[in-house]
């Protein structure tokens, strides 16, 4: 259990044990403050998120050399496989407490999101992006980093047993003749064909998902066909 503190209160009791400080904050290690902000709450909590995830790890290392890693800000987050929960859990963890979350940011992040939750957003996001006028500008700012997200063919990310159904070589295409200036030999390198593919393959009028399972997928057709009729969790995947 834990206390509920108006926001901007500063807590001022000393940790219980000495292994509390494996847990706690660079600013407060190294000014041996015993007074806990906010920030100093989120990166705690980090830990524990980053413990609870892993099965039981710590982002900073064995305790001989985890008080010495805080402090330098020497995190690993390798135990986690989910890239989503990697950048929730280092922007809790960062060394500069400006940079961390907020508690209402953390609730807000989308490893806390449903599948359906993500669906919905994939469709407001393309519909916004296919907005005329103002909105047009989002799509330049989509395309910034798009190479550290989707690479620069995002078509191979897609799951291989996918790829290899016809019904994603015409959707593939069917995405880059709508919207892509790039020529197919050069790959799929453009973030809002993405959206659009997955606008169209997620909820296109006409595509039959179990049909699509029964022919292509045959072998792991009981387990997919479970995904597909709850909200499509394994093409979102």
């Amino acid at each position: 259990m834990s206390k509920q503190w108006e926001l901007g209160h500063i807590s001022g009791k000393p940790p219980g044990a000495a292994e509390t400080f494996g847990w706690m904050a660079p600013e407060l290690l190294k000014s041996g403050s015993i007074h806990a902000e906010s920030k100093a709450d989120i990166f705690s909590l980090g830990c524990v998120f980053y413990y609870t995830v892993t099965g039981g790890e710590h982002p900073f290392g064995e305790e001989m050399n985890r008080l010495s890693n805080i402090e330098n800000g020497q995190l690993t987050l390798n135990a986690l496989t989910d890239e989503t929960a990697k950048i929730l859990i280092r922007k809790m963890l960062s060394h500069d407490p400006t940079h961390r979350h907020t508690a209402a940011a953390v609730g807000k992040h989308p490893f806390f999101w449903s599948k359906d939750y993500q669906l919905k957003f994939f469709c407001a996001a393309y519909e916004h992006l296919n907005k005329t006028g103002e909105a047009n500008s989002d799509k330049s700012v989509l395309e910034e980093d798009k190479y550290v997200v989707i690479g620069l063919d995002w078509t191979l990310n897609i799951d291989p047993l996918l790829q290899e159904s016809e019904e994603f070589a015409v959707m593939t295409m069917c995405s880059f003749m709508t919207n892509s200036t790039v020529a197919p030999s050069a790959g799929f390198p453009v973030a809002h064909d993405l959206f659009h593919f997955l606008r169209f393959a997620l909820l296109e009028e006409g595509v039959n998902w179990h049909t699509l399972v029964a022919q292509h997928f045959a072998s792991y057709q009981s387990i997919l066909t479970e995904e597909v009729k709850n909200g499509k969790g394994t093409f979102i995947e």
